[in-house]
């Protein structure tokens, strides 16, 4: 089965990333929920940008991913990092702490359940919110707290957003990102697209969106 991530997107993700502090900024973020000395597993781990940026800061943190690509490159920029192929939504006890961040789906079916169970003590659970660079509302995070509540889950929630914009070389290249990233996934693409003066001249302006959920599982007796 072939993966979410290919070639092209790899390559433009991490072209974002250099050229912003997008994940040293969601670490930050991030890591006031975390605690030095217990385990940590990333769930959905991607290109393991973000495990990496905890991996520096000392926290003990492992990255999970069923994707090929995303794991191959993971290993290659961050070898002294640990990646795990595995199905995120059938892990049991992976870490003291699991971290989904824009994976994970969680009023879908039974992911709920299934990643709560991949922690011992707490899930963070970070949504997108899927905003163009308009004011968002926060629906998503909204959703998804009322879809909490009815569990009875003890929870807090912060709502925040990061730039993640995306740097282009011409039209071309525009074209294949708008159909990578949305065309083909089923979403309007209605981001606002500027000249930039550094050495790629299309900016896609990405002001994120998203929720901060801080899960902590119940004591089992």
């Amino acid at each position: 089965m072939m993966g979410w991530w290919n070639e092209r997107k790899t390559d433009m993700y991490l072209r974002a990333a250099s050229m912003s502090c997008f994940h040293s900024s969601l670490a930050t973020l991030i890591q006031p929920y975390l605690e030095k000395g217990i385990s940590i597993a990333e769930l959905g781990c991607g290109l393991g940008t973000l495990t990496h940026e905890l991996s520096s800061r000392g926290f003990c943190i492992t990255g999970y991913d069923i994707d090929d690509t995303a794991l191959e490159t993971a290993s290659r920029l961050y070898p002294d990092d640990t990646f795990i192929k595995a199905d995120c939504y059938e892990l049991a006890d992976a870490a003291d702490t699991a971290l989904c961040v824009f994976f994970g789906r969680l009023t879908v079916e039974d992911n709920y359940e299934k990643l709560m169970r991949a922690c011992k003590k707490k899930l963070i659970y970070v949504s997108s919110e899927h905003a163009d660079y308009t004011e968002t509302s926060y629906r998503e995070s909204n959703e998804i707290a009322s879809f909490l509540a009815l569990k009875k889950a003890s929870f807090t929630v912060m709502k925040e957003h990061l730039h993640f914009d995306q740097y282009l070389k011409d039209e071309e290249e525009l074209q294949i990102f708008i159909e990578e990233n949305y065309t083909k996934r089923g979403r309007p693409f209605s981001r606002k697209v500027v000249s930039d003066s550094g050495p790629y001249p299309i900016k896609v302006v990405n002001d994120k969106a998203f929720g901060l959920f801080v899960i902590e599982k119940e004591e089992r007796i």
